[in-house]
């Protein structure tokens, strides 16, 4: 029932529609077939029991049908929400379905007369998803995510014709978080890789841009160069070309909203590389032949300005950052042991697969020098990972600039695309699939990075705010990449946290480990990683 009663309407079409609905926002409607009708008034709700039809413009309103007592009668109620403007800031925008439908109306008309082909191709969806996975828990998981990650899209389209697909950051409603893009890969890629093209097309040519770096405890500004914005705006406004709606300067490290360039750069890496190694499209990676050339030196310049002092991992921090001298990761909601991006061991993991995906393209457009190049800071990757042990335990320092006594199991989750596009091999990294499933193991125990009280993971053993969009990258590297056996518990809990505690948001992507509290992450997109247990099936 809608609040005020007085603002919706209530009618039957000449085309046989019975139909309820508030403006042009949204309607609920269905054909006039034998039994169906809609009534209403102030004493609707007395008259329905009765079973008068009564049709007035004040009071709450139904649409209904009539069945004889003891037999059961089905009536189809098709329901379409409509909005003309589809963003606006430096981007204005319509919803791409306005070619289509003038309003919701028509939306609902439309679904009306198609719903045997709507309901035909959804079956036909559902046995194919059925057939590929058993595990109830796991597919049900999958089917909430899926609606979740789509009731954040938009698909739309410019004035000239350009259409734009955008992806919300849930509640937060950041424009295609960059972060969020990346994993977005295991679903896209399968199903819909030209988003991952758009979207990548977009962040080149609006949201990248090119900065200077700082070092610690070094002074001076040196050369950085190209990286991508953390999003392109928030909520209906595209942000200014270059800027994101996120990102600002700090001048304390006790402050929010941190750059987040070097991570940025590496997701760039990870949805341009996906893209194409997924399709094949080379006459696109052609076209961004020198991007490309221009992330490897961006790569480099984080590293060392001085070549000789190179070591494979990054440090430098954006001048962007302002004073604070910091860049966060995409974990910048949980503690000290993942939030700063210099010398951090998920940014590390990251670059080492990131490099390996770069050079694979470099490859395929014959830049041989560059390729070369992307070898050369492998190697220094390879040699660099021992920075990163302990002598008293195989987990591996959370950030080797920093006394941080975390264990990272979140590490492991950057090796999830690269598997999932089959260009990880042991062979060829035997050094990091040696040290990550020794530290995966180590921290999988109670205590560490799996909560005593739940049995569920925690992403860092310092946190109990955990993810579970990460958890799930995390289990499939374990599970999948690995080798290493993950407690049942673990699984579980992943879909007690995202579904059953956050029923009340449809679902979330932020609990806390012990309590199953929601504690941010609603309606989250990010959980359709999940697909990875049904796509690479």
């Amino acid at each position: 029932m809608y609040r005020d009663m007085k603002q919706i309407y209530a009618m039957e079409t000449e085309h046989g529609i019975c139909k309820i609905g508030y403006r042009n926002d949204w309607v609920f409607a269905a054909k006039k077939e034998e039994g169906v009708y809609w009534l209403r008034g102030l004493d609707a709700c007395q008259c329905l029991r009765a079973g008068k039809n009564v049709q007035h413009q004040n009071g709450p309103a139904f649409l209904c049908v009539s069945a004889e007592a003891g037999k059961k009668k089905t009536f189809h109620v098709a329901f379409s929400v409509y909005a003309k403007e589809g963003s606006n800031g430096s981007c204005r925008t319509e919803y791409y379905y306005n070619r289509y439908f003038r309003n919701a109306e028509q939306a609902a008309e439309y679904i009306l007369d198609h719903k045997e082909e709507i309901f035909s191709r959804s079956r036909r969806v559902e046995e194919e998803i059925r057939n590929r996975y058993e595990d109830p828990l796991r597919l049900q998981l999958f089917c909430q995510s899926v609606r979740a990650y789509y009731a954040s899209t938009q698909l739309l389209r410019e004035e000239s014709g350009y259409v734009h697909y955008n992806v919300c950051e849930g509640a937060y409603l950041w424009r295609n978080t960059m972060d969020l893009c990346a994993d977005h890969l295991v679903w896209e890629l399968k199903r819909n890789p030209w988003v991952v093209r758009s979207i990548m097309d977009e962040f080149i040519k609006s949201y990248s841009y090119y900065d200077r770096v700082r070092f610690p405890g070094r002074e001076g500004l040196y050369e950085g160069g190209i990286s991508f914005t953390h999003d392109m705006g928030c909520y209906f406004t595209y942000a200014d070309r270059g800027n994101s709606g996120y990102e600002r300067e700090n001048e304390s490290v006790k402050g929010f909203y941190f750059y987040m360039t070097t991570e940025e750069l590496l997701n760039g890496i990870y949805c341009i590389a996906g893209y194409v190694l997924k399709t094949r499209d080379m006459e696109w990676l052609k076209k961004h032949r020198q991007i490309l050339k221009d992330i490897m030196t961006s790569l480099e310049n984080r590293d060392d300005c001085v070549k000789e002092k190179r070591n494979g991992i990054l440090k430098a921090v954006s001048s962007r950052s302002g004073l604070c001298m910091l860049e966060s990761t995409t974990y910048d909601a949980l503690d000290h042991s993942l939030l700063e991006a210099s010398g951090n061991l998920y940014v590390f993991v990251k670059t080492w697969c990131a490099l390996i995906l770069l050079k694979r393209c470099l490859g395929l457009l014959g830049e041989k020098e560059t390729e070369e190049r992307a070898e050369t800071m492998l190697q220094k990757c390879r040699q660099s990972v021992r920075l990163f042990r302990r002598e008293d335990t195989a987990v591996l320092k959370a950030n080797i600039y920093q006394d941080i006594p975390g264990a990272v199991i979140a590490a492991a989750e950057a090796m999830a695309v690269p598997n999932f596009l089959h260009v990880l091999s042991e062979t060829e990294e035997k050094e990091l699939f040696e040290v990550m499933r020794l530290h995966t193991r180590a921290c999988l125990q109670p205590g560490i990075c799996i909560d005593e009280k739940s049995g569920g993971l925690r992403l860092s053993s310092t946190s109990k705010n955990t993810w579970p969009s990460k958890g799930i990258l995390t289990i499939y590297v374990m599970e999948e990449v690995l080798g290493v056996d993950v407690p049942k518990e673990v699984v579980e809990n992943v879909f007690t946290w995202a579904q059953i505690r956050a029923k009340n948001t449809t679902i979330a992507d932020q609990i806390m480990s012990d309590t199953g509290e929601v504690v941010g992450g609603v309606y989250y997109p990010r959980i359709v990683t999940s697909a990875l247990w049904i796509e690479m099936r």
